[in-house]
């Protein structure tokens, strides 16, 4: 890993930075910037906050997890009389929408909607209904979405050899990642040098962690009501219920686990679904199994808010971080999940996944032997029933 102890910003950077460095008009306080000696970003501190649980497996900043327990707040207050489970899909789904929106009638539409599809309305949404100011609602939603990209594409790049080569379609990744810096920073002219420093600091705030904003989608296709609109269908939606998931179960299942093990999605150079591997990573790994037990907490919690649900989880999480598998396959068993990628992937026994979809197996794998975190056993030798040999 690179260490961002080295990272030189220039210092016509540092001047510029010095001029323009956001502050927060609730806390006048200034983002957490490095001076031009390349220190590291501050870690957040304990305010109290609930979703400072998030730390530890999403690298999120103290500023960003204030503005999203100012989002939670607005939200409770203006549906007083509404459940948790409603609340919690309302809260998710927003912070969801900013990377998954649009796409009325497929993958996108399977948790519903908050405010409209588009990102205008979604901006009026958090503007107009919630009150959030722009500034907030520019970071928030710059964070979420370099979090997500930059969380599941990490292992793509080889900061040693060539820490800025970007292959193939992954350069429109790369450039939204060095908008939504450049926007986060306030800055208005970079040069790339700038540009490759601050995305050398991010990407190692955000790699090897979960995706948040897959995580948070996934857990509001668990909480949104079959009957929802853009869930079930109406005049303005398209029915999801379709030939990618035939039933609510399995719609709920294809937003979290099933839909990166069991869906060949798209690749590189590919743009449709049903061609290629499946792309299963830690990044999903975290999101996926998190998302689940998250919602099952949220939907057997007898009244327990969510936020306290959200810091409760993570707070065992800290103790053991195993929680995160075994608590999984308390609600979705271990054969549950081998039957639904075997009968996706269209093959009878675990060898034969392994030499179809890698990563698909690897996911088993890690649930068979239980870990909290995943581990690639793709270059393990494996026995007949097609797990690897312990040493």
């Amino acid at each position: 890993m690179y260490d961002i102890k080295q990272t030189k910003i220039p210092e016509a950077s540092a001047k510029a930075r010095k001029s323009s460095i956001p502050f927060s008009a609730s806390t006048q306080r200034a983002v957490n910037i490095p001076d031009n000696d390349g220190a590291q970003m501050q870690e957040p501190a304990n305010t109290g906050n609930p979703f400072m649980s998030l730390v530890k497996d999403f690298g999120f900043e103290d500023d960003t997890l204030r503005i999203m327990n100012d989002v939670y707040k607005k939200i409770r207050e203006k549906n007083k009389d509404k459940s948790e489970k409603y609340i919690g899909w309302l809260f998710f789904r927003a912070m969801s929408q900013f990377y998954y929106f649009g796409f009325r009638g497929s993958w996108s539409a399977g948790a519903g909607f908050v405010g409209g599809d588009s990102k205008d309305e979604l901006k009026s949404y958090f503007i107009g209904v919630l009150g959030l100011s722009t500034e907030d609602y520019n970071v928030l939603r710059g964070m979420i979405n370099l979090q997500h990209i930059m969380a599941s594409k990490a292992g793509e790049y080889d900061p040693e050899k060539e820490p800025f080569k970007i292959k193939g379609l992954d350069l429109e990744n790369y450039v939204k990642c060095l908008n939504e810096m450049k926007l986060r920073l306030n800055i208005r002219d970079m040069t790339m040098e700038e540009y490759n420093g601050w995305y050398k600091i991010y990407r190692d705030k955000f790699s090897n962690k979960g995706d948040f904003a897959h995580m948070a989608y996934t857990i509001a296709a668990q909480l949104v009501e079959d009957d929802a609109p853009g869930v079930k269908g109406n005049e303005s939606a398209a029915p999801v219920v379709n030939n990618l998931w035939r039933n609510h179960t399995t719609r709920r299942r294809i937003a979290g686990w099933l839909g990166d093990a069991g869906v060949s999605g798209r690749t590189k150079w590919q743009k449709f679904w049903g061609s290629g591997k499946t792309d299963f990573g830690p990044d999903d790994y975290i999101a996926d199994l998190d998302a689940e037990n998250i919602a099952n907490r949220i939907i057997s919690g007898s009244g327990v808010s969510v936020d306290q649900v959200i810091s409760s989880y993570y707070e065992d999480l800290a103790k053991n971080e195993k929680i995160r598998v075994t608590e999984f396959l308390k609600h979705t068993s271990f054969e549950t999940v081998k039957k639904a990628v075997l009968y996706r992937a269209r093959v009878y026994s675990l060898p034969q996944l392994k030499r179809k979809w890698p990563d698909s197996w690897n996911f088993i794998v890690n649930l068979h032997f239980r870990n909290g975190t995943m581990k690639d056993y793709t270059k393990e030798k494996i026995d007949s029933r097609g797990i690897p040999v312990e040493p």
